[in-house]
């Protein structure tokens, strides 16, 4: 994908001020970050093509815990 310069410095910057894997945030902050991503209708993938929003299912899940 191609991008402009000011765009291109957003993506940096919004990947430099991102949660990282093994990042600790609260529940607060948890439901802060979903209901803004809600009002944002944010896309489900990083700028890097990476998924930035991941759905299971209830099978999924039950599957996991071998329920």
């Amino acid at each position: 994908m191609k991008y402009d310069f000011l765009t291109k410095i957003a993506i940096i910057m919004a990947c430099h001020g991102a949660i990282k894997a093994g990042d600790r945030i609260d529940l607060q902050e948890i439901r802060c970050i979903l209901i803004e991503a809600e009002k944002l209708n944010i896309p489900h993938f990083c700028p890097h093509g990476r998924p930035a929003v991941v759905e299971i299912t209830t099978e999924e899940l039950e599957k996991k815990f071998k329920r």
